[in-house]
């Protein structure tokens, strides 16, 4: 407790998010420090009067949200996101917890174990971006609880992270429409949990994080069922022990594609590794599932094909594209070695 005859108690308790780790604050410790008695009343002073002014300006009381925590026990894992960009931006009206005018601060962060957006073309991530009808591409986003913070006058404002793949990261800083409906996306995602109305007139900081970014929780999705099958194509006549097994399990047993892996330059001094995988009878990207492990591929297009492709290499999950030719009808998956 800090505490002088003609100024008001403090408890450290009351001090805001960062006080102390201000330069200024640092430097007036430091004197006190020499027990200099004008710089103790410089201090209380400035305690005071910021007290007074965060009183005045807004009282934050932040809703509870469980969007990070395991609430219905799935399978999942905490991750620690890593800077991108930050959005600026403002509350347009006074909802509970938020008042009119306050500042917010989002946080663009990613990681790679965060589910990447389904393989899509071109043209179907252009759809999504001009926000045309019946559009298939998402962007899965984990949002962080609201937290307090200072802006550079010192005022309390209000801050989220958002999280994506790693790879949307990559692609927003190739691509500036895509990094702006990446970030209508995650405003509209905060107005969604927590019922605002965020000013789009926003203002890109030069900053790549405003605050420490906070460890989230998310669910990784479940992996689909692969069907374990022979090496060779699945013959027209079935026998009776595959009839049995595919009455017991009420599964259809899907073939597996043709498939090519190289690696990228050619010999030891390879950086990457490609597979191609022939997909004659998929027309889009729209029913697939491709998962990327260190050490495997596990692909799956409904009703057509299924395949689990042991690497002969590690290789790095947080980095790789994937692209479908319609015209050649093949996958191209392109993946860093570690």
């Amino acid at each position: 407790m800090l505490m002088d005859n003609n100024k008001e108690d403090f408890d450290i308790n009351d001090l805001p998010p960062g006080f102390l780790e201000d330069p200024e604050v640092q430097k007036l410790l430091s004197q006190i420090s020499g027990n200099n008695p004008d710089s103790i009343s410089s201090l209380l002073g400035a305690l005071t009067t910021l007290k007074s002014e965060s009183e005045k300006t807004t009282d934050i009381k932040l809703p509870t949200s469980t969007t990070n925590s395991n609430s219905n026990g799935a399978l999942g894992m905490e991750i620690e996101p890593e800077p991108g960009f930050v959005i600026k931006t403002h509350n347009k009206k006074t909802v509970e917890g938020f008042t009119e005018g306050l500042k917010v601060f989002i946080n663009i962060c990613h990681n790679g174990k965060v589910p990447p957006p389904p393989i899509a073309t071109d043209e179907e991530i252009r759809k999504a971006i001009e926000a045309e009808d019946n559009t298939t591409y998402k962007v899965p986003l984990s949002l962080s609880v609201p937290r307090t913070d200072l802006d550079k006058a010192g005022k309390t404002c209000i801050v989220f992270d958002a999280c994506v793949n790693t790879n949307t990261i990559i692609k927003a800083t190739k691509d500036y429409d895509y990094k702006l409906f990446l970030i209508e996306l995650a405003i509209e995602w905060v107005e969604e949990k927590y019922k605002l109305e965020l000013d789009r007139d926003f203002s890109l900081p030069k900053m790549r994080a405003k605050g420490k970014l906070v460890k989230h929780y998310i669910r990784r999705p479940d992996r689909p069922s692969i069907s374990e099958i022979d090496e060779s194509l699945p013959s027209t006549s079935s026998s009776s022990s595959s009839s049995s097994k595919t009455n017991t399990k009420g599964k259809k047993t899907l073939p597996k594609p043709d498939y090519e892996i190289r690696k990228e330059p050619k010999g030891q001094d390879a950086t990457h590794i490609i597979v191609d995988i022939k997909l004659p009878d998929v027309e889009n990207m729209k029913e697939t599932y491709v998962d990327i492990e260190k050490d495997k591929i596990i692909f799956k297009t409904k009703d057509k094909y299924s395949l689990e492709l042991k690497l002969p290499i590690l290789i790095d999950v947080e980095e790789g594209t994937a692209e479908f030719n319609r015209e050649t009808r093949i996958l191209t998956i392109k993946l860093t070695i570690l």
